[in-house]
């Protein structure tokens, strides 16, 4: 069975155990501890990370203060926040395009804000 033991990189390009240990932190509890601002991105058509995820993250920074964390979510972006014309074609790595402009202008104006001294 390939991908399933110790050393092999099947599953998403990395061994088995990698996962494994990352399944054994508790990052919940780590984000928890986050006391800065806090931005989350998230492509809609994420064919690795759930949606759901990403906004556990802000819920949990916002437990601290409230406010703190800030979800972005880029439509009709993969992982990597490239344009893909379609869900399908995302998943598959087809078609897609970089359009960093969707990223960087709310990171711009949310690293503005902070500047300025005004709640993120």
């Amino acid at each position: 069975l390939r991908g399933a033991g110790p050393g092999t990189s099947l599953h998403y390009g990395r061994p088995t155990t990698w996962h494994q240990q990352a399944a054994a932190k508790d990052f919940a509890g780590a984000w928890a501890q986050i006391a800065a601002p806090v931005l989350v991105f998230y492509g809609e058509y994420d064919q690795f990370e759930p949606a759901h995820g990403h906004a556990l993250i802000v819920d949990i920074v916002n437990r601290r203060q409230p406010g703190l964390a800030r979800l972005v979510t880029i439509p009709m972006a993969d992982h990597d926040l490239e344009i893909a014309p379609s869900r399908v074609a995302a998943n598959k790595g087809e078609g897609t395009s970089p359009a960093p402009e969707l990223f960087l202008t709310p990171s711009l104006a949310w690293l503005n804000a902070i500047a300025a001294g005004k709640a993120p």
